[in-house]
């Protein structure tokens, strides 16, 4: 399920012209179970002063070859299942990113 969400952000990315930063700013605002239920479980979460740190994590290689990488995607959900913040790390550079 990772994967498919992974490769749809990329076709959403290169074929809209939405960058990365657009997709991920996109959930602020919306329930938690909504982002849970698009992305599937995250694959590290932890509960911190009523907060909810969701982080999803995908290994890739670029079209060229060369050492795996991997994206981390991170959302923060408030004490009443808000996405509030967001943060992305090693991932690859979308459209007009």
């Amino acid at each position: 399920m990772k994967k498919i969400v992974v490769i749809l952000m990329i076709g959403l990315a290169l074929a809209g012209c939405v960058s990365t930063s657009d997709l991920m700013k996109s959930w602020v605002g919306k329930p938690e179970s909504r982002l849970l239920e698009k992305w599937g479980a995250p694959d590290s979460s932890t509960r911190s002063n009523g907060r909810h740190i969701m982080t999803w994590k995908n290994t890739y290689t670029n079209r060229y070859g060369g050492n795996a990488s991997t994206c981390r995607a991170t959302f923060i959900a408030d004490k009443n299942g808000v996405i509030k913040k967001w943060s992305y790390s090693n991932c690859p550079a979308f459209s007009i990113k």
